[in-house]
């Protein structure tokens, strides 16, 4: 296959035919694992497929109850599966992305509004030599698209030079992650339908929002009295528009910063979550024990059961144990249950199964809740058959009775597998991610259920990290052809579980701090223009006595209101949009009124800061020079 080929994951690097494993995918019919991936013919629809797979199924199930009973069939896009739930998440970027475009655009609205008031008596003039309105906008939108094209070439640059970093980052949060956090990207590339986008806004944002502002205040301001008007920027028409287009982009702004409010409270909740674990100082590594070498369970227990001791050895080591599969990892094998003295009809249908040494849990952290643990008598040939179970199965399988001395069969009624004893009861550990429900879930002596690879943890009560060379070389001394992989901490694990919603909050975070900035910005220019311009009606008033609280009160009310419907708007489009973050929020209500309360007072507090300035320059204003200027 090509470099850049995946699938269905980055980690995968080889793929073999399911007959290498013909007891599994084929005699047993207990592969309920796999996917099939198929393409349907020209003219068919998937309501259809659907209906035809139904109709299979049901055959299936009647001359296969053993295995196909409950099974079903489902289809779905194969798009869908690879984007997973993640388009909520990217069409909430896209919408930041389009969100702070738009507060840029309201900004240079609003200067070239400025500018054409400005420019009027310039347009008069050019008007009564001859000039016809499409010469004049034609002007305006070669001045405009220059700047526009120069800062969208700049952009599509930074983005090429950035790429790497982008893709860096793109592959550490989805190699993080778990599984579905980020789709599956085969490549994130500048192609021309990226270069024709940039290019098309490139070109209607200076029309929009550049020549129209610029324009209509200038063509509209054009009378006889224009050659000689010293200003037209008191008019009421002007004022509206302005005043619309900051209310505009402190809505849009109060829509970043609640939608960021939420995640990064969302972020708090998902860091708070107990993993049922303690994951300080506990390091782990994955083991593969190729089937070469370790053909038979035996030889697998025995060099698991040496690097165990040989690691145990270690002064540092405290604990350490083995599990087929690590907490925030995944299911290993998941499969039917019986429930001794339940009716036949009354098994379970998903039962997740992972296999544990003796120290695993006290290595790890999770607490006993009942009963004991298991220890180094069981998984001997010819002895009890025991296990260990979840809290979540205990309740489920056992409600308001103890799990303790209960039996059950990884099976169907009608199989004859033997019954096995439940002699202990575990704390719920997260098994798909810190935000997914904890599933029933057994756990075996790794002597009565090998698997390959196996991942280790030890705990220490020196620096985990300190611990990797110890690793590698008790590994090298059981079978030098070894090699452990995924040496990481417990703690790094729990946070790299969490690593896709760090990256999402960190963008969306990083967007509402460029519309609060550019919001100010915004609203400051708008004030100093307009103090500018009323520097001869400050000085006027001045001179008849308002006092400087009065002309503070002034510039304020003008610059706060408009702010002021903003946050109403602003929380009004973030209500509505509320919907489409809550699939993103853990542990918070999309409509949280603490944290629309708290963007609107930041959207305040900023407006306020961006009106002190203006305010108190035009108390600065001295009368006398403002007169004689005029």
């Amino acid at each position: 296959m090509p470099a850049e080929f995946f699938f269905p994951s980055r980690g995968v690097q080889l793929w073999i035919p399911l007959g290498y494993e013909p007891k599994v995918f084929v005699e047993r019919r207990q592969a309920h694992g796999l996917r099939a991936i198929a393409r349907l013919r020209p003219g068919v629809a998937l309501p259809q497929a659907q209906s035809e797979m139904t109709a299979i199924a049901s055959q299936l199930e009647r001359e296969y109850p053993y295995t196909n009973t409950k099974m079903g069939v489902g289809l779905g896009p194969f798009r869908d599966w690879t984007i997973g739930g993640t388009r909520s998440p990217l069409l909430i970027l896209l919408g930041a992305v389009g969100f702070l475009l738009l507060i840029v655009c309201a900004n240079v609205a609003n200067l070239q509004l400025s500018r054409g008031v400005r420019r009027a008596r310039e347009t008069g003039i050019r008007t009564a030599l001859g000039a016809s309105r499409g010469q004049i906008a034609q002007q305006l939108l070669t001045e405009s698209l220059v700047v526009s094209l120069l800062g969208g070439a700049l952009g599509l640059g930074l983005a090429v030079a950035l790429r790497p970093l982008l893709l860096g980052v793109l592959l550490d949060v989805s190699l993080g992650a778990s599984p579905g956090a980020l789709p599956l990207f085969s490549e994130v590339r500048i192609d021309w339908t990226v270069a024709a986008f940039n290019f098309a806004v490139a070109l209607l944002a200076p029309a929009l929002f550049g020549v129209l502002p610029a324009w209509l205040p200038a063509w509209s301001g054009f009378r006889a009295e224009t050659l000689s008007d010293r200003s037209h920027a008191a008019s009421g028409h002007n004022r509206r528009a302005r005043s619309v287009l900051v209310a505009s982009e402190i809505a849009l702004s109060v829509m970043l910063v609640s939608g960021a409010g939420l995640l990064v409270q969302s972020l708090l909740s998902l860091e708070r979550v107990n993993p049922g674990f303690n994951p300080d100082r506990v390091l782990s590594f994955s083991l593969a024990l190729p089937s070469v070498r370790y053909a038979d369970d035996p030889k697998m227990v025995a060099a698991v059961a040496d690097i165990e001791r040989r690691l145990q050895a270690d002064p540092r080591v405290q604990h350490e144990g083995a599990i087929s599969g690590l907490p925030l990892k995944g299911s290993v094998y998941t499969g039917a249950a019986t429930i001794e003295g339940r009716p036949a009809g009354e098994y379970q249908r998903e039962l997740w199964h992972k296999s544990i040494t003796p120290d695993y849990f006290r290595a790890i952290g999770t607490p006993l809740l009942r009963g004991r643990l298991l220890d180094d008598r069981d998984g001997r040939p010819g002895g009890l058959l025991v296990t260990m179970v979840n809290q979540t199965l205990a309740r489920m399988y056992f409600p308001g009775e103890d799990a303790i001395g209960k039996r059950i069969r990884f099976g169907r009624p009608t199989e004859k597998d033997p019954w096995v004893v439940i002699v202990g009861v575990a704390a719920d550990a997260k098994q798909d991610g810190i935000d997914q429900p904890v599933q029933p879930e057994v756990y075996v002596p790794f002597a009565d259920d090998t698997a390959s690879p196996v991942s280790f943890v030890l705990s220490s009560s020196a620096g985990p990290a300190d611990l990797a060379a110890l690793v590698r070389r008790e590994v090298r001394a059981v079978d030098k052809d070894l090699v452990p992989t995924d040496i990481v901490t417990m703690r790094e694990l729990v946070s790299g579980s969490l690593q896709a919603e760090r990256f999402r909050t960190a963008l969306l975070s990083g967007f509402a701090g460029a519309a609060l900035l550019l919001a100010a910005i915004g609203i400051y220019g708008v004030l100093a223009y307009l103090v500018t311009q009323r520097t001869r009606e400050i000085g006027i008033r001045m001179a008849l006595g308002a006092q400087q609280p009065q002309l503070l009160a002034m510039i304020f009310r003008q610059g706060m209101g408009p702010v002021a419907y903003g946050v109403a708007l602003g929380i009004a489009g973030a209500l509505a949009c509320a919907r489409l973050i809550r699939t993103l929020l853990f542990g918070v209500d999309a409509t949280n009124p603490a944290t629309y309360a708290a963007a609107a007072a930041i959207l305040l507090m900023v407006a306020m800061c961006a009106c002190y300035f203006p305010a108190r320059r035009a108390t600065k204003v001295d009368p006398m020079v403002a007169l004689r200027d005029e």
